[in-house]
């Protein structure tokens, strides 16, 4: 499920960022992906996606790079293109330091 927070929370149809549903999709284990929609008229970017939900969710980096690392697998490409995404996307994984 593609959730865009800031873009909910703004369009109401969310009540907030601790109240947006991706708390309770993801704890019920839906795949979820974190996206902008139109991040000109909502002035966010993915980076900011990603730490609204560290914040408003308590995730850890651990669970932030585990979001980022699944959603490649929904990325509209070939199968090639995907997987030197993915190689790419673990090398850096492997570089970073982990909780």
């Amino acid at each position: 499920v593609e959730l865009c927070l800031t873009s909910n929370v703004l369009s109401r149809s969310a009540p907030g960022y601790a109240g947006h549903h991706f708390g309770e999709l993801r704890g019920r284990g839906c795949r979820v992906v974190l996206c902008t929609d139109d991040s000109g008229l909502f002035g966010t970017t993915l980076s900011r996606e990603y730490a609204i939900a560290q914040r408003a969710f308590g995730l850890s980096r651990r669970a932030l790079r585990a979001l980022a690392l699944e959603a490649l697998q929904y990325v509209f490409c070939s199968d090639s293109e995907r997987a030197w995404l993915e190689h790419a996307a673990r090398q850096l994984d492997n570089r970073l330091e982990v909780e």
